[in-house]
């Protein structure tokens, strides 16, 4: 075998597929050194659309004055900022087996393969590793809010705060009901409907303000434990049914 012819042969074929990829370091047999350079999102590596910065890898490859018969020196380089030296390494002790398997014949295009296929993996590797940081830092936030939240103690304070609120967001959402109850009826309502309308949401506000003015109660006994608390008697101001019905007569 023409060794020489052999190689300088694979290198114009390695040129025109890789025309750009391609760099020759030395084109002197038997020293002939070339570089080629893989782009992660590259055409048939990984999805273009993937979530991770895409990043190069270079792959050179120094080939011996008996290629193909003899595999070629490999190196990867441009990934130490992303992996280990064990899984450079491995990288590198993979392409060796392709070479292995391909002794006799040109195998520099079926190694670049072999390091597109790699590569796609490597995508993964860092997407997983993405998302694995991503899961252990909402996770550390969600227990640094149960500590907050664990550590606060309940006093009349902070309740009354917490009670006046929800009492007031429950009533909002009652009204709201209402409101598309009311919107969602064909025609007026009846005189006797109105009436009990208007008397459901005049008890809950009642409701609403006995809740504060006990609330203010609490509060203020604290601090004067001699005042004494304001009773309200609601069934005053109740309406039931025999009194529409009353009502009801004497509109008849």
């Amino acid at each position: 075998m023409d060794y020489k012819e052999t190689q300088e042969m694979e290198l114009e074929a390695l040129e025109a597929i890789y025309s750009e990829e391609l760099e020759i370091l030395n084109t002197e047999y038997p020293n002939i050194h070339l570089k080629i350079t893989l782009n992660s999102h590259g055409e048939g590596i990984v999805d273009a659309h993937d979530s991770i910065e895409p990043f190069n890898t270079i792959l050179e490859m120094k080939l011996n004055d008996k290629y193909p018969d003899v595999i070629p020196e490999i190196s990867i380089r441009n990934l130490e900022d992303l992996f280990d030296e064990e899984r450079v390494g491995k990288i590198v002790s993979d392409l060796n087996a392709i070479s292995e398997e391909n002794l006799g014949m040109n195998m520099i295009y079926t190694i670049v393969s072999g390091l597109q296929d790699i590569i796609g993996q490597l995508s993964k590797e860092l997407k997983k590793r993405a998302e694995d940081e991503f899961e252990a830092k909402l996770k550390a936030a969600e227990e640094e809010e149960n500590k907050v939240i664990e550590g606060t103690t309940v006093t009349v304070e902070n309740f009354n705060a917490w009670n006046k609120k929800f009492i007031a967001e429950m009533y909002e959402l009652k009204n709201a009901e209402q409101k598309a109850k009311e919107a969602a009826l064909q025609g007026k309502l009846t005189g006797k409907q109105q009436f009990l309308k208007d008397s459901t949401l005049f008890n809950s506000d009642l409701t609403l303000l006995v809740n504060e003015l006990n609330d203010e109660e609490i509060s203020s006994g604290v601090n004067d434990k001699n005042e004494e608390a304001v009773d309200i008697d609601e069934s005053l101001f109740n309406v039931d049914d025999e009194d529409l019905e009353l009502l009801s007569s004497d509109e008849d």
